[in-house]
């Protein structure tokens, strides 16, 4: 027989015994998280995506690859690129195990920190795990298979053509190109 204890946990939002500083990752978790989240909901809906660089159109890496113009699609003006493919990397990164860990200590105290006790709400709810809204946790699997497209035509798509046009219109590539 093993001699285990087990440990008294006072129930309440952040009740604990322990003395350390086990706040901190789960505050600088959410800052980051929400501070990505709320910069590129403005950088995709309110900023153009469109940068000029000396009298060439560079694209932004949030809105690349730049499949309306890569496909020449006849979309409405408030419609960018980064509408069409975002959601596409987001998904797959936000149904990966550690994002799941995140968001669940984060938003939805579910476990805080070890030793750490949960809101009282979350007692009165239970953890239901992967049901409910949570379900679709579980298309991360598709999400990759998207992913890849969407890192394919990144990159090999739409930088080679790039360069390969570039090469075709004799551009000033910065070094010298042997015959």
């Amino acid at each position: 027989m093993s001699n285990s204890l087990k440990l008294p946990i006072q129930r309440g939002f952040g009740i604990t015994d322990r003395v350390d500083k086990w706040w901190t990752e789960p505050f600088w978790m959410a800052f980051a998280l929400t501070l990505t989240l709320v910069y590129t909901t403005f950088r995709v809906t309110l900023w153009d995506g469109e940068i000029q660089y000396d009298n060439h159109r560079v694209t932004s890496p949030i809105f690349s690859p730049d499949v309306i113009h890569l496909f020449d699609l006849k979309t409405p003006n408030w419609m960018n690129s980064a509408l069409l493919i975002l959601w596409i990397p987001f998904g797959f990164r936000g149904t990966c195990y550690y994002m799941r860990r995140v968001y669940h200590r984060v938003f939805f105290q579910n476990p805080t920190a070890c030793v750490v006790s949960k809101p009282e709400i979350n007692y009165r709810i239970g953890y239901k795990g992967e049901t409910g809204l949570f379900i679709l946790n579980n298309i991360h699997r598709y999400m990759l298979y998207l992913a890849i497209i969407i890192l394919s035509m990144k990159i090999l798509t739409y930088t080679i053509l790039c360069i390969f046009l570039m090469v075709l219109k004799r551009q000033d590539l910065g070094y010298q190109l042997e015959r």
